[in-house]
């Protein structure tokens, strides 16, 4: 058995400055790679890797606050209570950060890409133990390491120094940091890691045991490793966001559907939360709170191990983050109030039927058999957060984030069904990603549903993105919405108010019910921002991101009064979406 702490001890393979691409001059105290240091032998392979989750470790935090806070569905505890304060994580949040470096931290980003490329150039994947690569396993998931590190700093700071071979000297850095000629923006980069991760996607992932991160608290450490399909379909993704390709879409969601399919990780019911019964008097919450709080759920993918005490490694300040200086926006909120929760009830009786889960008002109700009832708010809110004391919108505490499980997640199973339905949407098939939403996917229900033959066009389509079979896969709405497939008065499919609607038009009107269902799904999670860049970056409207933004303290306000605001206005610059490469 293992402890996170031991992770320090790959530094004997990795000592590689947390480098910096400026163009003054560089800290001589840095300390470098030793240019003859190759891997040689399997105990190198365990230590290397286990170096690069170490510097993924420095990184972890920062990455989920900046695609969080600058979100619409967080706002700061001091902002909420109208404090005047701004902290760095207030600047943060209303795009004023300018030089503060609290949480723009490049330098730990190309730490793990310069360990990722000095390992990548020094381990020979022709080298044989028992008719077995030593290296091939751990070549493939230091490539995907590489490959996401990437994307994320695209993210973040658009286009960016981009270099695969490990920089070994002070001139090296220098000469990345003042040639123009290597900076790459988002479609290049994805466009090379793709191709650098394909010849992978078969390979295996290396078992390292369990990992201690508390007294007598363990994980297994399959969980470390970010699976190559689900970082293919996210370089296609983003990909397909800059060239509008329906193929890249495509091709996005293929990758999802395999990783889904192969390993059967289904959109099942046991991760929704419900009422316990018709009366909608309280709720079951079944996985879906505990999942965040319990380390090896089935919903869980990956994840960037952290300890849960000093004295074990490097822990996160998420959870402390989360509950103490941020809150739930007032947005978060009313999205969930114009949200309805569907029962269909079988028998009658006379109940006592809350008219909004964020207020106690109640009134009387009386079921008839077969009679489809409803009440509002989608209930993963409710599961993700603590109702505050003054019973108004916004201002709930984040319980998302849990002490007893501090590692960071990458990947969960939930997400990535909202990724796929975002590909498959954008590849030309709104009724499909719709029919995921309400129905859940699987063959019986694309064939029952099936409008405007697009069941035809898919099979014609040469891929198989839609067959995840016979299935028990619920409609995603249904995660927090009840009896989703049963709602026909406030959940089908959007009516486009063109005369004669394209496929576009209900392109785009299909992925505002993704962006909806996302935001109760992923919430807290730190992929808000980036979900709203994506979308407003391939309707080529700024707008559609900076007025989500501008509203998320200000839910009620006149469509006027948010495009007054200075934040909004700052927002239809898009440039100001990404961070400034400072060092300080």
């Amino acid at each position: 058995m293992k402890t996170i702490k031991s992770f320090l001890l790959a530094s004997v393979l990795f000592v590689a400055a947390l480098t910096a691409f400026t163009s003054c001059d560089v800290n001589t105290t840095t300390v470098m790679f030793d240019e003859d240091n190759n891997l040689n032998s399997a105990r190198d392979t365990v230590y290397s890797v286990l170096g690069i989750i170490n510097k993924l470790e420095m990184l972890a935090d920062q990455t989920v606050l900046l695609g969080e806070v600058r979100g619409d569905l967080v706002t700061t505890a001091l902002e909420f209570n109208e404090g005047a304060d701004f902290t760095a994580l207030g600047k943060l949040a209303n795009f004023e950060q300018g030089d503060d470096t609290t949480y723009n931290k490049y330098s730990n980003y190309y730490a793990v890409i310069n360990n990722c490329n000095y390992f990548i150039s020094r381990a020979d994947e022709d080298l044989m133990n028992h008719q077995q690569s030593i290296f091939l396993k751990e070549i493939a998931v230091i490539k995907a390491y590489r490959a996401w590190t990437y994307l994320q700093l695209a993210k973040i700071y658009g286009t960016v120094p981009f270099y695969t071979e490990p920089l070994l000297s002070y001139s090296d850095i220098q000469a990345v940091a003042n040639d123009p000629t290597n900076r790459k923006g988002m479609k290049d980069i994805c466009s090379w890691l793709i191709e650098d991760l394909k010849p992978y996607v078969e390979v295996g992932t290396p078992s390292y045991s369990s990992f201690t991160y508390g007294d007598n608290v363990t994980i297994d450490s399959r969980l470390f490793f970010f699976p190559i399909r689900l970082v293919l379909g996210d370089l296609y993704l983003w990909k397909g966001t800059y060239t509008s390709d329906a193929d890249d879409y495509a091709k996005a969601a293929q990758y999802y559907r395999d990783y889904l399919y192969e390993n059967e990780k289904m959109a099942s019911s046991s991760f929704a939360i419900k009422y316990t019964t018709d009366q909608f008097m309280s709720i079951n919450y079944n996985n879906w709170a505990r999942q965040f709080s319990q380390v090896s759920n089935a919903d869980r993918i990956a994840v960037i191990p952290m300890a849960l005490k000093a004295s074990y490694g490097r822990t996160s300040l998420l959870h402390s983050i989360f509950r103490t200086n941020l809150v739930s926006s007032p947005l978060l909120d009313d999205l969930s109030d114009s949200t309805y929760y569907c029962y269909a009830s079988n028998t009658t009786e006379f109940s006592l039927i809350r008219d909004s889960v964020y207020t106690n008002a109640w009134y009387n109700y009386t079921y008839t058999p077969g009679e489809v009832a409803y009440t509002t708010g989608d209930l993963r809110l409710n599961g993700s957060c603590m109702s505050n004391l003054s019973g108004t919108k916004g201002g709930r505490i984040i319980t998302k984030q849990n002490a007893s499980n501090p590692h960071v997640t990458i990947y969960r199973t939930g997400i990535v069904y909202y990724r796929l339905a975002e590909a498959i949407n954008r590849a030309g098939f709104p009724i499909t990603a719709f029919n995921m939403l309400k129905y859940g996917l699987s063959t019986g229900n694309l064939i029952k549903y099936d409008q405007n033959g697009e069941y035809a066009r898919l099979k014609a389509s040469g891929y198989t993105f839609f067959d995840l079979g016979d299935n028990q896969n619920i409609g995603l709405h249904a995660k927090g919405c009840g009896n989703a497939e049963m709602d026909e008065l406030h959940y089908s499919f959007p009516t486009i108010k063109a005369i004669t609607p394209t496929i576009s038009d209900s392109v785009d009107a299909v992925e505002n019910l993704i962006c909806n269902e996302d935001a109760f799904e992923s919430a807290f999670e730190g992929q808000r921002f980036f979900d709203l860049m994506r979308m407003s970056i391939r309707r080529n409207d700024p707008s559609f991101l900076a007025s989500r933004i501008a509203r998320r303290n200000h839910p009620n306000a006149s469509e006027s009064e948010i495009k007054a605001t200075a934040l909004y206005q700052k927002l239809l610059n898009t440039t100001n979406w990404f961070l400034p490469m400072i060092d300080k």
